[in-house]
């Protein structure tokens, strides 16, 4: 079954395959609860377990009929909403909901297999269902609620969550980088380049070019100085 577009948007979902459509062995409440089940732990809006919240998106919409709607395309080029959120932007996210659902046929396109906005619908649900509900009413209220629904819209702006106070956001996680030293770790230098570079990520994910965070440099390095320098060099290396 093709996907179905809403005028003036176009969107990565030609290229999905049949297979990711819902088999018809399924009658759509039962499938749809079966594709919009929770996704434990349900995530609360905390920025250090964003990304590994996203991760687990990742994974998860490789099974899931919502995953063209983590794809959005942008400028000529198609944009991941889990993997690429910092380079999507705002304005193109909302005239798409929009397009979706500001038609007389939103309401039968979002039951009907296939079209843009039923993923969208989905993709909705699965993210309603996996959010804290105070969380999922913080992010509500900052959008029109005609576009609730919108799948696409909700995750970009559970991302941009952490960006509303980027500078506090950056400041924060660099500071915890500062006081979280090898002795957390019990002195276990792989565990703690992996949290370095978890938090590093977190950074990056703002948009930020990590050489603009050098300042930390002088801190890591101190750290490693008392570590074991062999496995040291070989990790900063890398």
């Amino acid at each position: 079954m093709s996907p179905m577009l809403s005028p003036g948007v176009t969107s990565p979902l030609s290229t999905v395959s049949p297979a990711r459509h819902a088999p018809d062995m399924f009658d759509n409440a039962k499938y749809e609860a079966l594709a919009c089940a929770v996704l434990k732990p349900r995530y609360d809006g905390s920025p250090k377990e964003l990304l590994p919240t996203l991760d687990l998106i990742d994974v998860r919409r490789k099974n899931e009929a919502w995953y063209p709607a983590t794809l959005i395309d942008q400028d000529g080029e198609t944009v991941d909403l889990v993997t690429q959120f910092s380079k999507a932007k705002n304005d193109i996210i909302v005239a798409q909901a929009k397009s979706r659902w500001d038609t007389t046929d939103a309401m039968k396109n979002s039951h009907l297999r296939g079209s843009e906005t039923y993923f969208a619908g989905l993709l909705a649900r699965f993210l309603q269902n996996s959010l804290s509900q105070e969380f999922l009413a913080t992010l509500l209220g900052r959008f029109d609620k005609a576009y609730c629904n919108d799948g696409p819209l909700l995750l970009h702006t559970m991302c941009q969550h952490i960006h509303r106070t980027h500078l506090a956001f950056t400041e924060s996680i660099k500071n915890q980088i500062r006081t979280t030293g090898l002795e957390f770790f019990k002195m276990d230098v792989v565990k703690h380049l992996e949290f370095v570079r978890s938090n590093l990520r977190l950074i990056t994910s703002t948009g930020d070019n990590s050489n603009e965070h050098k300042d930390l440099n002088l801190r890591l390095l101190n750290e490693l100085r008392v570590s074991t320098i062999p496995l040291s060099v070989y990790e900063i290396k890398d």
